[in-house]
């Protein structure tokens, strides 16, 4: 029996990403611009959007989940 986990993404706006980092938005951008901070963009608007789990893990709280 195989059990298939589900995971759940919670994304972040940048000023949402920065705050939980305790960082300004534009040291954040320019952190993703640099390629130190994994960043996603929304293919409609092209806005910047961040994982919850992939903040978390820049921490050194969480791992981010793994697709099963």
């Amino acid at each position: 029996m195989t059990t298939e986990r589900t995971i759940r993404r919670e994304w972040l706006t940048p000023s949402q990403a920065a705050a939980r980092l305790g960082v300004h938005v534009k040291t954040l951008t320019r952190h993703a611009d640099e390629g130190t901070v994994p960043v996603h963009r929304l293919s409609e608007t092209s806005h910047r959007r961040y994982l919850a789990a992939e903040i978390d893990a820049l921490l050194g709280d969480i791992e981010p989940d793994e697709p099963p």
